[in-house]
């Protein structure tokens, strides 16, 4: 058999055999996440990642949508083995490799269970060397994660305005990999005995020839003695078998080194029997383990999880956030008066000259008025982001498939924020955003494991209180003028999360005596990079007239995109993503 038909591709296959196999097995779906995408990318709001310092007038109501897609295949590392902190690492890094070492953190027990049996079954005890459930080899994992943030912001008072907006929320995890099975030197016994399979009873249909034989009285002396001597060595491996198989224990495959002396004690066996003038059924063991292995040794105690397979999180609704601004100072926005005036003075100037008969054309003209080369837009904001739920539960931590990206960090944020623009003259502008956000404490259950071993067992799962570290943003936006609406520029993020602090809220057990594992690996920085256009009709002039210093349009419309790719980080788990973003700011007079 070549090693492709060898190697089985998962998902299509896992896909059937557990419909076809497992549906009478009460299904348990665990979770893992890699803190929430590091806080959902920090927890970023769209539409406040787009924003400038700009703020609606009093009685003006500006609706905000903002699609962003998230896509990444790579995370920052701290600490890991293999990469040193800040290199890039695939998000498969802690999945990738023997099934075995992953899921337990020894195989001794295995070992230990198997070799109770190894005398009956006639084979050397094995090592923990000779021990393997076979490897996962994954290609890729790729997430993604999707928002759409749609809210409001009205002006309440001169220079106050709030703001609300719910994004609504989808994300998939999308894992390709192959379940070597060439490693594997052990399956699961419905992979060697499949139900409907007549081995046993056909075998002691047999021992019942045989020992009818011994009681019959036609053997004598060293016949009756080696009769009765195969009758026992038989049942022992008889029912050691039975027992592996009734218990869904694992037995050793057909080419392992065990498998091969297993089928050389059976075919000594068979020998005897028909030089008694019996038969004994034939033992067919797989040469090797199956898709339906790789389901058992996952769904199956003590994980009690789903295989890793394409996991997503439908959409739903994120959390809300209730925000309010105010604008400290205003150099930029137009609020000078418009031409209307200087049609009056035009108007004026032609009235002096019927009664004088004389005309000055200069004081027709609109004066040219001085504004400083250097012009400021300052405002700050406060911001809470309160989760979903129910009684205050988090909406979003089951703790049991390993390959779901939730939708929310299911606690409370605080979030302030500094919105500052910097005009230089009319051609070039500076945008920056800083935020600095604290994450609440909360209480919830989770699978406590540490990075390196993500299958956690379902007797890991514990009551902690999670503290999830602070979060420091800043986003600069320079841009220069293309035409009379548009700007283009570059665009640069620093993101920085501080380590998590997990304590236990449960009592200690044997299987989780604390809980910082889950404080490994939790904290990073990020610098990300990319190009933005905006669309800005607020203040949109041709170039005759901002060298003649008309007012431009006053309607505030405008249209963001933004591509960021992550070019540097460190920290455990920091996703490296690409980001592709756009904002719509509509507005909307209401009194």
């Amino acid at each position: 058999m070549c090693a492709l038909a060898r190697t089985v591709y998962t998902r299509a296959m896992l896909a059937r055999i557990r419909a076809c196999r497992l549906a009478a097995r009460p299904h348990f779906a665990p979770r893992l996440f890699s803190w929430v995408a590091v806080a959902l990318l920090l927890a970023s709001p769209v539409a406040g990642q787009q924003r400038d310092a700009r703020i609606p007038d009093a009685g003006d109501l500006w609706l905000e949508i903002g699609p962003e897609l998230a896509n990444w295949t790579e995370q920052f590392a701290r600490n890991s083995a293999d990469v040193g902190d800040g290199s890039r690492e695939p998000l498969f890094a802690h999945f990738d490799g023997p099934i075995d070492r992953r899921l337990y953190p020894s195989s001794a027990l295995f070992v230990d269970d198997l070799n109770r049996d190894a005398e009956a079954l006639g084979f050397d005890p094995l090592t923990e060397d000779d021990f393997s459930m076979g490897d996962l080899d994954y290609q890729r994992i790729n997430k993604q994660a999707r928002r759409l943030a749609a809210g409001f912001e009205v002006g309440v008072y001169k220079r106050i305005a709030i703001g609300i907006r719910a994004p609504l929320t989808f994300s998939d995890v999308e894992p390709a990999f192959v379940f070597d099975t060439l490693a594997a030197t052990v399956m699961g016994s419905l992979t060697a005995f499949p139900p409907g399979d007549s081995f046993f009873e056909d075998a002691r249909t047999s021992m019942s020839s045989l020992d009818a034989l011994i009681t019959g009285g036609t053997l004598m002396g060293a016949a009756l003695d080696d009769a009765i001597q195969l009758r026992a060595e038989t049942d022992a491996y008889l029912t050691a078998l039975e027992l592996r198989a009734g218990g869904e224990l694992l037995v050793p495959t057909g080419l392992s080194t065990a498998g091969t002396q297993m089928r050389e004690r059976y075919a000594n066996f068979i020998g005897g029997f028909e030089g008694l003038g019996l038969s004994l059924p034939g033992l067919t063991l797989p040469d090797f383990a199956s898709a339906g292995d790789l389901v058992g040794f996952f769904e199956n105690a003590p994980v009690s999880a789903m295989v890793p397979a394409p996991t997503s999180a439908g959409l739903a609704l994120g959390e809300f956030e209730v925000s309010a601004r105010f604008g400290l100072i205003d150099q930029i926005t137009p609020r000078f008066a418009t031409d209307t005036a200087a049609a009056a003075t035009e108007g004026a100037g032609a009235a002096a000259q019927d009664s004088a008969g004389v005309q000055d054309s200069a004081a027709a003209l609109p004066r040219q008025r001085e504004r400083p080369s250097v012009r400021l837009r300052t405002t700050v904001g406060a911001l809470v982001r309160i989760p979903r739920g129910t009684n205050g539960a988090p909406p979003l931590e089951d703790p049991g498939n390993f390959m779901l990206l939730p939708v929310a960090d299911g606690q409370t944020d605080v979030e302030l924020s500094l919105y500052q623009d910097v005009a230089f003259g009319d051609w070039l502008i500076l945008r920056a955003l800083g935020r600095y956000g604290i994450q609440m404490a909360d209480v919830l259950n989770l699978r406590v494991h540490a990075p390196d071993r993500p299958y956690a067992f379902a007797s890991t799962e514990a009551t902690v209180n999670r503290d999830l570290g602070d979060y420091v943003q800043l986003v600069l936006r320079p841009s220069i003028r293309f035409n009379s609406a548009i700007w283009v520029g570059l665009e640069y993020e620093y993101a920085s999360l501080g380590n998590a602090r997990f304590t236990l809220a449960s009592e200690p057990t044997a299987d989780v005596p604390d809980a910082t594992p889950l404080e490994l690996e939790s904290g990073g920085s990020r610098h990300m990079a990319g190009i933005g256009i905006t669309y800005d009709l607020s203040e949109a002039r041709s170039r005759q007239d901002v060298i003649e210093d008309r007012s431009p349009v006053r309607s505030p419309w405008q249209f963001n995109i933004s591509f960021r790719r992550a070019v540097a980080g460190s920290g455990g788990r920091m996703p490296a993503p690409f980001r592709y973003a756009a904002s719509f700011r509509i507005p909307i007079g209401i009194f």
